[in-house]
């Protein structure tokens, strides 16, 4: 049963990988998911195009709490946080019985290697699964804040000190990536962090009033 139960989550893991990649790549279906995206999300946050700020920071914080919200769903923290105390100690024990050529020690620590490689593998397999989901979720919603910048009557803001910029100039990070981009990572990538510690908050109350 695990191993069914397994084998399925891989296999919808892989599933979500190959929509992601098309989604990227195919223009017809990017161009459907968009407009898709914008049926649902143009009257919540599209503010008729009045306020494109809150556009961008609205559509990041629903993009960051849908992506955070995957990954406390799909990660078992708790089973985490053990697996890296327990990787830790090992290493830290073969580390010490190395410097003091311990080989007896050294010797069965490295048969373990097998089964600790293992729970390696399981971890990073674990920490991949939410990523494919979250790409199925961020992409579409990514595109349209890109779509309804590009639709925008006026590409300009106004600076409160004067002057104004376009939102599709480099912006100052190896002029690179456009100012839309870099206005809606720096509104909305802090709040990834509080919305994590809220869901665990509530996940794991339970555990936190027997520990106090």
């Amino acid at each position: 049963m695990a191993k069914s139960k397994s084998g399925l989550s891989s296999f919808a893991m892989m599933l979500a990988f190959m929509l992601a990649i098309f989604m990227m790549f195919d223009q017809g279906l990017r161009a459907a998911t968009t407009k898709a995206m914008n049926y649902v999300l143009y009257p919540l946050i599209g503010f008729n195009d009045a306020y494109p700020i809150l556009t961008l920071f609205f559509g990041g914080l629903i993009l960051v709490f849908l992506s955070t919200l995957i990954r406390h769903v799909l990660i078992d923290q708790l089973k985490m946080a053990k697996i890296q105390k327990q990787m830790g100690a090992y290493q830290k024990e073969l580390r010490s019985a190395t410097l003091s050529q311990n080989t007896y020690r050294v010797k069965k620590l490295k048969e373990m290697q097998p089964e600790i490689m293992k729970v390696q593998a399981e971890m990073s397999t674990s920490q991949m699964k939410p990523m494919a989901f979250t790409m199925i979720i961020a992409l579409p919603i990514f595109f349209w804040l890109g779509m309804f910048v590009g639709n925008l009557p006026d590409k300009t803001m106004n600076l409160p000190w004067g002057g104004d910029f376009s939102l599709f100039d480099k912006g100052p990070l190896f002029h690179l990536f456009p100012v839309w981009i870099i206005l809606y990572a720096f509104m909305t990538m802090p709040f990834g962090q509080v919305f994590q510690k809220v869901l665990k908050a509530v996940k794991y109350r339970k555990i936190l009033r027997e520990t106090i």
